[in-house]
């Protein structure tokens, strides 16, 4: 953009599997600065955000709009699946963009599959586990719930278990939750730096696969191969990841950075709990 800067929207969904297919419960502002600050920051937006207004998607919760306009240019306007989808994603960057005041420059979103694919690949990922997790409520994709733990302290986990580190909700927030999906993308990022990804083409060709199966982008793949590239000159320690909340004291006494947002009663959003600026 005119500051040059890349800013990205990057989403992530279940898989043909999970129960919200289309729900996109990872949504994430990347922008990066190659060229002056080398710096990187990353914002999380809450799955439950409600947009009262869009320009062209009505309104609703942010982990649905994908979902929703989609299934209206596929069943109201007669667009093919693969259209659609393209559609979609550029109308929920855009619209994240004006309610952000930021040019969006392209969108990608990765399933399940895909995310643990791309983890194995490069042999698994170190993260420093903040806190102890230890969540009986984790959903075992059969309508059950498994147990899921890790404990507190630096460990490297794999595909499987980075994707649970993610997901699992029951021991924190949403917020906390977001958090941890940053620290697990900055991990990737840096272990792909390690392990000098960009000139391994056996797991060049890997990844390739696990993309063409798992992830969709409406950048082409010249302009994936210049953010790839601009993206090594980023300094790892100017990686900044922030987070909405709704630790704004208007509960507690507690006030976090990013609290911008409150819970409205639920009877105004059909029983729903949604957050609001």
């Amino acid at each position: 953009d005119a500051q040059g800067y890349i800013n990205l929207l990057l989403l992530g969904q279940g898989d043909e599997d999970h129960d919200g297919k289309d729900l996109t419960d990872t949504i994430m502002v990347a922008s990066l600065d190659p060229e002056g600050s080398k710096s990187a920051v990353l914002l999380s937006l809450p799955r439950d955000l409600y947009f009262l207004r869009t320009e062209k998607m009505g309104k609703g919760r942010l982990n649905s709009l994908y979902r929703d306009y989609k299934s209206y240019l596929r069943f109201q306007q007669g667009m093919e699946e693969a259209q659609a989808s393209q559609e979609a994603m550029r109308e929920v960057a855009a619209e994240i963009g004006r309610q952000l005041h930021l040019e969006i420059h392209g969108t990608v979103k990765v399933d399940f599959i895909g995310f643990v694919e791309a983890v194995d690949v490069i042999g698994g990922i170190e993260i420093n586990v903040p806190y102890d997790i230890i969540d009986t409520e984790y959903p075992d994709e059969n309508f059950g719930y498994q147990t899921f733990e890790i404990l507190k302290g630096l460990r490297h986990i794999d595909g499987e278990t980075a994707l649970k580190y993610a997901r699992s909700r029951h021991t924190t927030s949403d917020f906390g939750r977001s958090a941890r999906q940053q620290q697990l993308l900055t991990a990737l990022g840096e272990k792909a730096q390690q392990e000098g990804l960009a000139t391994d083409p056996k797991k060049i060709m890997n990844l390739l696969g696990i993309m063409r199966e798992n992830m969709e982008t409406t950048l082409s793949v010249s302009e994936l191969i210049g953010i790839a590239n601009a993206a090594r000159d980023i300094n790892r320690s100017n990686i900044i990841t922030m987070q909405l909340n709704d630790r704004n004291a208007l509960y507690d006494g507690f006030i976090e950075p990013g609290g911008f947002l409150y819970t409205p009663p639920r009877d105004e959003f059909n029983g729903a709990s949604v957050l609001l600026p």
